[in-house]
């Protein structure tokens, strides 16, 4: 069968909701499909993947794209924007999924093995539940964890802290082990010298400047937490954040040692993945 009668076919049957015929025929002819037409093979590729929900499948065609010969700087395109399309499908699924207990828990305390943006959507929808007690030992566990982000685990202390959670707890973090009570701490964007510190931001007459700045604060609020989010004095915190916040709106060379100091540290930090 020719390719243009193919790709019409699988077209068909998706339009009369046969996934699987549809999936049978690409996936038994995706080669001569690609000799034919490369980037409409592409797409229905992914198209198929994200309606099936199969997503570990769609990171291995992924590969297999990759590994192919090029083809034209359009496909080459593509093939770079295919790694955050299976990632905002695969999250836009997870996110209208009705939390489950006994999955959230074996999440959190690492049974079930997820990346850490799911681990933080799962932290974002118990923060909406009126009663987080269900979860409470599966965040403790979680807190321990050497596998999960920091930021992850600075999320889920900080909702601990919000709930008041009277227990101690072990926050494995930067490589420490620090033993807290999580309704003695607050939070990372509230207590006093976050505030001074965001107010002082605020009052600066480059509202671009004021934003990048804020942004950085709460960056570095996170990665300090539970400790406050000072680099030595508050008035040198200050200097340093806006110093930092020049380089990446202007492209201004950051000179000072707390500067280079802040910079490296907000660079340094792995994205969640």
């Amino acid at each position: 069968m020719e390719a243009k009668a193919l790709f019409n076919d699988i077209a068909l049957a998706l339009k009369e909701g046969d996934l699987e015929k549809a999936k049978t025929l690409f996936f038994s002819n995706r080669e001569t499909l690609y000799e034919s037409n490369p980037l409409l093979t592409l797409k229905t590729n992914f198209e198929l993947r994200f309606i099936a929900e199969e997503f570990e499948e769609a990171y291995m065609d992924n590969e297999y794209f990759q590994s192919l010969p090029y083809v034209s700087q359009e496909m080459e395109e593509s093939l770079r924007s295919i790694p955050s399309l299976i990632r905002a499908n695969e999250l836009s699924l997870f996110t209208l999924k009705p939390l489950k207990e006994d999955e959230a828990m074996a999440m959190l305390n690492g049974k079930k093995k997820v990346k850490n943006e799911e681990l933080l959507y799962t932290l974002s929808k118990i923060q909406k539940e009126a009663d987080i007690k269900p979860y409470e030992e599966g965040i403790v566990a979680l807190l321990r964890r050497e596998d999960v982000h920091d930021d992850v685990k600075s999320f889920g202390l900080m909702l601990l802290s919000q709930r008041l959670y009277q227990g101690e707890v072990v926050l494995n973090k930067h490589g420490r082990n620090l033993n807290l009570k999580p309704a003695l701490i607050g939070s990372p964007f509230g207590n006093a010298s976050y505030n001074e510190i965001r107010k002082r931001l605020e009052l600066g007459k480059d509202t671009s400047l004021n934003e990048i700045g804020i942004k950085l604060l709460d960056q570095f609020a996170l990665y300090r937490y539970p400790e406050k989010p000072l680099l030595g004095t508050l008035e040198e915190t200050i200097d340093a954040i806006n110093e930092v916040a020049k380089a990446y709106l202007y492209g201004d060379k950051v000179t000072s040692e707390l500067g280079k100091n802040l910079d490296e540290l907000l660079k340094s930090q792995t994205p969640l993945s």
